[in-house]
């Protein structure tokens, strides 16, 4: 009676673990081909879209180009296109004064009527402002640092000098940061900086441009 139990208990047990280990194998392969996916889907995404007009005369738009979608007054950074589900991935890079904000987005080219291509030279620009643009993106956080600071210090002697100092590696931490930063995010918005010259690219309507791999 004793064997028929322990034999039982041991098939139930034997049950259990397959079960666990299939549910295991399951997670496994969908994280699988999700990973799949994901690989396949950066791997059809190509860096640069060739487009043509009606008459043959065709364009390159590389990624880092600016462009505008429409009528959108945004400058964006394109970063490639992919020919499967037809859609173009952008940056958005906008200053906001105490931080940058980076924000990828998608638009099928089906959805768009026409692209506006930046054609003047914004590599020049960037070289003369991206050196006094730094400090634009690190006074506002130097600024903050310096507050902080000022209240963390509250122990000050009969002359005004600091008794008890600010930790050194909280305020070499806000300057690592803030000239960080500045450094990164500099030359994008320099290149934006300006109105510059753009291309209109219509991709709707009888003089609507085409890709030229299609």
């Amino acid at each position: 009676m004793k064997f028929i139990i322990s034999f039982i208990a041991l098939n139930l047990l034997s049950a259990e673990y397959s079960l666990t280990t299939d549910d295991d194998k399951k997670n496994n392969y969908i994280a699988a081909v999700s990973n799949i996916d994901s690989a396949q889907y950066w791997a059809q995404t190509n860096v640069s879209l060739n487009l043509k007009d009606p008459i043959g005369l065709g364009v390159l738009i590389k990624k880092g180009q600016q462009i505008k979608i429409n009528n959108d007054k945004r400058k964006l950074f394109f970063q490639g296109y992919n020919p499967v589900s037809n859609t173009i991935t952008v940056k958005d890079i906008s200053y906001k004064v105490f931080y940058t904000k980076h924000k990828k987005l998608e638009y099928n080219l089906s959805e768009i009527d026409k692209i506006q291509l930046r054609v003047d030279d914004t590599f020049k620009k960037a070289i003369l402002l991206w050196y006094p643009n730094v400090f634009v993106h690190a006074m506002p956080l130097a600024l903050i640092g310096g507050i902080i600071f000022r209240l963390a210090s509250v122990e000050f002697d009969e002359d005004g000098r600091v008794k008890r100092p600010f930790p050194r590696i909280i305020s070499s931490a806000l300057l690592f940061y803030g000239m960080g930063t500045g450094f990164i995010n500099s030359w994008p918005t320099a290149k934006k900086i300006g109105k510059g010259e753009w291309l209109p690219i219509p991709l709707k309507g009888d003089s609507a441009w085409k890709i030229a791999n299609e």
